[in-house]
């Protein structure tokens, strides 16, 4: 996940309502792959409840959560799952992150 990503609030000229745009970071239109780092071994019958993410256990006995993420609002879902179940969030890493357009002048 990109850190210099800055949520701005643009008017949507057709609608006459503001919307949220981000300034920076990746395109979330396409499915970005995410490697998720949580404290225990999570079982996996959570899967279905963390979008489906794979979940693999380490010997240190930590898990990690991997897969396709569609969205910002499906990420945030996983994150909140984890949180709603007691998981404790080592580390969140994105791969295959799809490069953000140049802002149209």
């Amino acid at each position: 996940m990109t850190h210099g990503a800055v949520p701005t609030l643009a008017r949507d000229e057709a609608e006459g309502q503001d919307r949220a745009t981000s300034t920076q970071g990746p395109a979330m239109d396409t499915p970005t792959t995410y490697t998720i780092r949580i404290d225990g071994h999570l079982d996996h019958h959570w899967s279905p409840r963390l979008a489906d993410l794979a979940i693999t256990h380490h010997e240190d006995g930590t898990s990690t959560l991997t897969g396709a993420i569609v969205d910002q609002a499906e990420l945030h879902g996983v994150l909140a799952s984890l949180r709603d179940i007691g998981a404790v969030l080592i580390g969140l890493h994105a791969t295959d992150i799809a490069p953000r357009p140049p802002p149209a002048v």
